[in-house]
């Protein structure tokens, strides 16, 4: 039985989901992002979250579970092929994992963090800082989030009969960015910390009462297409070279 590792008096796993099916980029979980596979940043990056009880893979693909397991993943299961759908809600995911670990270890977990390894710019500090307030707020989820400005909710427009019409905020012509009010943000998908109850019977990531945790701009970046393995890639090779992590 593995030892019980504890953060402040509670068990934290984290999930790692990494299915096979990716359409935008394929085998992108696996894809070489700057000489290492994507899904091994995440996997990096949970080996320091010394406050995680532990950390596993959730992937239906075994040539996934053979990259991750070569990159020092947990890959105790293969996810079933009906959870790795493209319309599969990560939240069935999420339970799938806890149920098997909390089977397998005998263990009743407390808080869950999702690590999605398409986010791999995200830092300790942002898991740590979700961890940490999630347990002080006693929040039902913690979830990265970071302010746009360029993307503000004051630039989006509607067409109606042919004229260009707020989608929901007027803009006042001649404003600039920094006057854009209020603060608009979006959820970066780096990091998300939700209780175990809240994900297991309430079927949700969220729950009612979800708290934000800003990061800067730039650690939020997201792999969706090819560019944005381009983009990723060229910030990854900076930090490595100069060892900023402040981006």
């Amino acid at each position: 039985m593995k030892p019980i590792r504890r953060y402040k008096g509670k068990v934290i796993l984290g999930i790692i989901p990494a299915r096979g099916g990716s359409k935008g980029v394929p085998r992108k979980n696996i894809r070489l992002l700057a000489g290492r596979p994507l899904i091994r940043y995440s996997i990096d990056l949970a080996k320091k979250c010394s406050f995680l009880y532990r950390t596993v893979v959730s992937t239906d693909s075994k040539e996934i579970a053979s990259v991750a397991k070569h990159c020092g993943g947990d890959v105790p299961f293969l996810r079933p092929k009906a959870l790795a759908r493209d319309n599969t809600p990560m939240v069935q995911v999420l339970k799938h994992a806890v149920d098997l670990v909390e089977k397998e270890d005998r263990i009743k977990i407390d808080y869950v963090v999702l690590l999605q390894p398409t986010n791999p710019l995200r830092l300790l500090e942002d898991v740590k800082g979700c961890v940490d307030k999630i347990i002080r707020t006693n929040a039902d989820s913690v979830i990265t989030v970071v302010r746009v400005e360029s993307m503000h909710p004051i630039l989006m427009k509607r067409i109606e009969n042919d004229l260009i019409k707020p989608y929901c905020l007027k803009e006042i012509e001649g404003s600039c960015r920094q006057n854009y009010k209020p603060y608009a943000y979006m959820r970066s998908g780096g990091v998300y910390v939700a209780k175990r109850d809240v994900l297991m019977k309430s079927n949700s990531v969220r729950g009612k009462i979800s708290r934000p945790y800003i990061t800067p701009s730039g650690r939020d970046l997201g792999i969706d297409s090819e560019i944005d393995l381009l983009v990723v890639e060229q910030l990854l090779r900076r930090r490595r070279k100069t060892g900023e992590y402040a981006l």
